[in-house]
């Protein structure tokens, strides 16, 4: 009797062991999928919106003493990143009398602003560019009746947000001049470079898309 008491108690303290072993186990593996999980979705997250910035600082003004420098100025602004190729942050800059506002839009593929701004004004129309993929922003159509002036195009190469610091892109932008009164409507798109339009393509490959209504008062 003794010796199966023995033998009972020896396997208890066994079962008790493996209980103890498996519970350890369940609990190593539970947190080992939670910590695989959140590295997933805060890696998830930095892919589709590098800088994902609070509302308020999308819009602000800022001074230019000579316009000059206005690339350089332009240069050091603070803008909205995103990652996602069918959609971006754009920037619309109006300056004058040496106060220019900044306001940035997330657009998509077809989106439409309007826009009112006075006589003389300067419109500076900053996109996203990409220096490795195929395409570029330029003018798909506009009315032109004199109400908007095309001047010219710079670009710059700024710092990606919260990457690091040899990690750039391409701003493109497109300067316009209010010369008269009425209204303008002017459509800019992403699309294929000429050159690398497929041969039998009539159309290039259009991506985004954004139509401007601006008037002028």
């Amino acid at each position: 009797m003794a010796v199966i008491f023995g033998i009972n108690k020896f396997y208890t303290i066994i079962n008790k062991e493996v209980d103890f072993l498996n519970a350890r186990n369940l609990i190593i593996t539970v947190v080992v999928l939670l910590t695989l999980l959140s590295i997933f979705v805060v890696g998830c997250s930095k892919q589709t919106n590098v800088n994902e910035q609070e509302k308020d600082t999308l819009n602000y003004d800022f001074q230019v003493t000579d316009f000059k420098n206005i690339n350089k100025i332009l240069s050091e602004q603070k803008y909205a990143y995103y990652t996602d190729s069918n959609r971006k942050y754009i920037a619309v800059i109006i300056y004058e009398s040496g106060k220019a506002v900044l306001k940035q839009y997330l657009i998509e593929k077809d989106t439409e602003l309007d826009f009112t701004i006075s006589k003389n004004s300067v419109i500076i129309m900053s996109f996203p560019t990409n220096k490795t993929d195929d395409f570029a922003w330029d003018v798909k159509s506009n009315t032109n009746n004199g109400i908007i002036k095309f001047d010219h195009v710079d670009s710059f190469s700024i710092p990606i947000p919260n990457t690091q610091k040899n990690s750039t892109y391409n701003r493109e932008n497109f300067f316009l001049k209010s010369q008269a009164l009425g209204n303008e409507k002017i459509v800019m798109r992403y699309a294929q470079l000429p050159d690398k339009k497929p041969p039998n393509d009539v159309e290039r490959n259009e991506l985004l898309k954004v139509i401007f209504n601006i008037k002028v008062e």
